[in-house]
């Protein structure tokens, strides 16, 4: 009888935990028993301070996460690679003279969406893309195939705090562009700046409000049939090489 296995980019018990954090391995998120141990909140309080997003879940959750490996209370899961750093991709953005292209994506919750937009990402020489800690998808397994291989090309950097990340794109020169479906400008009339953030809604409600104040411009891309909206990653397909041809195919170095 084959061996039952939890998927690869999960690890599981309190010891493959611990070292993973010790290690500084690159996790996107420990799910740990809500009913658990001291020693149990000891660790899941160790991995807060290494500013690992954590979630408490139900026995049976993690049964299922686990498929039937001991695992002693405790899950985490491990990014697919490692993330830029948000601070020193800033100071690298901060150049002038620099034209740059920038994917800031809110809360993409589909790992088939977020590796078809890193393909994009790729293939239109996009400088870096942004995603959000908590309510949005990691890089996974499933991202990793669905980019086909781009994710290996495409710098994404993790951050906090989305509203606080494009305060400081803004900071150092970057305009940002919204997609919306009530845009007042379309998406490829419109002249890009030199350095240009699209900001990319999630897949149900678009563009958060909050987050809709910081943009420049909202852009939207006309519809002529029945349906009234586009996958999340087709419009950004469509904004994003519209903004790579007003740039030029120069990439940021």
């Amino acid at each position: 009888m084959d061996e039952k296995r939890a998927p690869s980019e999960v690890i599981f018990g309190r010891n493959s935990v611990q070292e993973a954090i010790a290690a500084g391995r690159t996790i996107n998120k420990i799910f740990y028993l809500e009913s658990g141990d001291n020693r149990l909140w000891q660790l899941v309080k160790e991995a807060k301070n290494a500013k690992i997003p954590c979630q408490a879940v139900p026995y049976e959750q993690l049964e299922r996460l686990a498929q039937g490996l001991r695992h002693q209370g405790i899950a985490a899961e491990l990014a697919a690679k490692d993330y830029a750093d948000w601070s020193k991709c800033i100071e690298r953005l901060a150049e002038a003279g620099k034209q740059a292209l920038v994917l800031v994506l809110d809360s993409i919750q589909d790992g088939h969406n977020l590796g078809a937009i890193l393909r994009t990402a790729d293939a239109a020489k996009v400088d870096l893309v942004v995603i959000p800690k908590r309510r949005g998808q990691a890089l996974d397994a499933r991202v990793s195939r669905a980019s086909a291989g781009a994710i290996e090309f495409v710098p994404v950097a993790r951050v906090a705090n989305l509203s606080q990340a494009i305060r400081e794109l803004q900071s150092v020169g970057f305009w940002i562009y919204g997609l919306a479906a009530e845009g007042s400008e379309v998406y490829d009339e419109v002249d890009y700046a030199d350095k240009t953030a699209l900001l990319i809604g999630n897949e149900g409600r678009g563009i958060a409000q909050k987050l809709r104040e910081h943009c420049d411009y909202l852009l939207s891309i006309p519809m002529y049939g029945q349906i009234n909206s586009l996958n999340a990653s087709v419009a950004c397909a469509l904004a994003t090489f519209a903004a790579r041809r007003s740039l030029g195919s120069a990439r940021f170095d």
